[in-house]
């Protein structure tokens, strides 16, 4: 059974007051930022979702895909609770793009089904979700869809009034405990606005033979004659090996706005350790196929030397915002939007043995730490060619990518990947027709090794 005891505090610097008006059911209107008109949800022809922030202010949720699992044609692929990626239309991994204020997030989620997507749903605005192939609009290969998670850490509007909001969370059912704060404000004419969340889960708890019963017709199998044995031990398991998950993350952001536009700059880091259920077993299993299976007694020594493994993933990235907008208003180019983002992020895959219950990281590393890093560099501008005839945008980005895997699961040598895209979109109104149009071209290129590694060696002796 899961309790779930949350709490939200928002402080203002003034007095709050009720009012007629404040309980009016006025529709507000929403915009879409991953739109290239920055139209309202009602203008947009496209299959969208779009989830307001507040609705996820008190959502127990620990990974995006659940957030939004339960839309239509959305659902979650789950590797534990900390790892959810989205699938939108069956779609998942690299057919499904996450974006961050309409810039793509540089992880590696889309190179295994185990890596979590780097996001910070703390404090965020709205997450904006386009179904299917006019996703392709906002980012290449994206024939599944995007979702874009808006946060307002680089604001594009003056803050009307400062605030302030104060975060608790408690779960039962993994006896954890979640603290969030953020604080907005204009100061001396800027945009200030801060985030901070930090949360400890620890594992599952598990009704008494819910796994016991799976456990068993495995025993059964392969140790017949021992199965009053095997309920014995099983019988104690009261969690959830590795369902565990800690997490840190800060953001902060500081703009300039005027009638000539914006200017702001924002910094976040997010640090993330979770556990992997049961993804040892296979893991182990795999291994094992290439040993002696004649060895009956030496196949048991080494399912209980797995029995209390401890397999977990670390995860750290930095990211450096750069956006901003300049107004011309002139009749050949209207507006300049820009941005600029560094991004360092790096997953650590590792199993060992557990010396100590509840020491997440203590043990015996048994097979070595395998390490996934991406280090990303993007720019990009939209040049608003402007008319009130019509509205046409130029688009220009650029992206040089370092992706490594280092260690003893290395499947991939470091390389480093360079895309420039640029495109073009038109929409005007023939009444009573509307016509959108749009054209991209993106140009890829890789460069890295290829090695050769001979397996038999790791056999002998």
């Amino acid at each position: 059974m899961k309790n779930l005891v949350t709490g939200k505090l928002p402080l203002a610097a003034a007095i709050v007051s009720m009012s007629c008006t404040a309980l009016s059911q006025e529709m507000e209107e929403v915009i879409i930022t991953s739109s290239l008109i920055d139209a309202s949800s009602e203008e947009i022809s496209n299959p969208l979702h779009v989830i307001d922030g507040g609705a996820l202010a008190t959502d127990a949720s620990q990974s995006l895909g659940a957030s939004i699992d339960g839309l239509v044609g959305i659902s979650s692929s789950d590797y534990g609770a900390a790892v959810g990626q989205p699938i939108i239309r069956g779609m998942s991994g690299s057919r499904v793009k996450v974006l961050n204020n309409g810039m793509v997030i540089r992880d590696v989620s889309g190179l295994g089904p185990d890596h979590g997507n780097d996001t910070d749903l703390n404090n965020i605005q709205q997450i904006e979700i386009v179904r299917g192939p006019s996703s392709l609009l906002y980012s290449n290969g994206t024939i599944g869809g995007i979702v874009n998670i808006v946060d307002n850490s680089i604001a594009r509007k003056d803050f009307a009034d400062s605030a302030f909001t104060l975060g608790l969370e408690a779960q039962s059912v993994n006896n954890g405990d979640s603290l969030d704060f953020s604080y907005q404000n204009n100061i001396g004419g800027l945009n200030i606005s801060a985030a901070y969340k930090d949360s400890q889960f620890d594992d599952y708890e598990i009704p008494d033979g819910a796994v016991m019963h799976h456990q068993e017709e495995h025993e059964t199998e392969e140790h017949e004659g021992e199965e009053h044995e095997a309920e014995e031990h099983e019988e104690g398991l009261v969690h959830l090996p590795n369902s565990d998950a800690d997490s840190t993350s800060q953001r902060i952001g500081i703009s300039k706005t005027g009638d000539w536009g914006f200017f702001g700059l924002s910094f976040s880091d997010n640090q993330n350790l979770y556990g992997i259920p049961y993804h040892g077993d296979d893991h182990d299993e795999d291994h094992a196929d290439e040993d002696d299976h004649d060895e009956d007694h030496a196949d048991e020594e080494d399912h209980d030397s797995h029995a209390g493994e401890r397999i977990f993933s670390t995860t750290e990235s930095s990211v450096v915002n750069l956006e901003g907008s300049y107004n011309l208003d002139n009749s050949l180019l209207s507006k300049i939007d820009y941005h600029f983002r560094d991004s360092d992020y790096s997953l650590t895959e590792q199993h060992a043995e557990e010396e100590h219950e509840g020491e997440h990281e203590a043990g015996h590393d048994e097979e070595g730490p395998t390490t996934f890093s991406n280090e990303a560099r993007e720019y990009g501008a939209i040049f608003d060619l402007g008319g009130n005839s019509l509205t046409q945008k130029i688009a220009v980005n650029y992206v040089v990518e370092d992706v490594s895997v280092i260690g003893s699961e290395a499947f991939i040598n470091p390389t480093e990947s360079k895309e420039l895209a640029l495109g073009y979109y038109l929409s005007k109104e023939l009444a009573p027709f509307h016509i959108d149009f749009g054209i991209r071209h993106d140009q890829i290129s890789r460069k890295g090794s290829v090695s050769h590694k001979e397996h038999e060696d790791e056999h002998e002796g």
